[in-house]
């Protein structure tokens, strides 16, 4: 089956890291990808990049991606999201 990547949406970036990674991502607008195999490379791909820019700044929130597939129609949707991380700081009394 082929996939046809049609409408990459991005937000206005807060920072570098942002920035980078939606420049990296719209390359892909408008390409036509040939199989299942192809679609798993270039999700690889988008995570490794994902990989290096929380690398490269890791003071800013880590971007995780995430996928979402409609099982009847074969459409999916990738995110790309900052996550918040959730930790507890001791209180003093």
């Amino acid at each position: 089956m082929r996939y046809f990547i049609d409408n990459i949406k991005t937000y206005a970036s807060v920072n570098k890291k942002g920035r980078a990674l939606q420049i990296y991502v719209q390359q892909f607008d408008r390409h036509l990808i040939a199989d299942e195999c192809s679609l798993d490379a270039l999700k690889c791909d988008i995570e490794h990049q994902i990989r290096v820019m929380n690398e490269k700044y890791p003071r800013s929130r880590p971007v995780r991606l995430e996928v979402y597939e409609n099982a009847k129609g074969g459409l999916f949707l990738w995110s790309m999201t900052a996550t918040a991380l959730s930790a507890s700081y001791p209180m003093k009394r």
